[in-house]
């Protein structure tokens, strides 16, 4: 990410903009064929907004989202808490 240039930068926004997670009739991810959903974000993202509205789509998602706060994360957990990260992904995935 710290070799982005601003163009690469800009583009990564734009598409994100698009990025629509209530898509196929309103159920995203799980409208799209997944069982189920894992929804991860930093307890301090968007002061708290991005996981307020994650735990909102995990309900709408009747019982198939899991959705789990790292806390004392941003933006970025994957980087923030490399281990509690990917802890959370393994233990999803098996």
């Amino acid at each position: 990410m710290a070799g982005t240039g601003v163009q690469g930068f800009v583009q990564g926004a734009e598409a994100l903009g698009c990025y629509d997670v209530y898509a196929r009739g309103g159920r995203g991810a799980i409208g799209a064929g997944a069982d189920r959903a894992l929804l991860v974000a930093g307890g301090l993202d968007g002061g708290g907004r991005v996981g307020r509205g994650m735990r909102v789509m995990a309900s709408e998602w009747e019982g198939r989202a899991e959705y789990v706060e790292i806390e004392g994360s941003g933006h970025l957990p994957m980087i923030d808490c490399p281990d509690v990260f990917c802890d959370l992904v393994m233990c999803f995935l098996v």
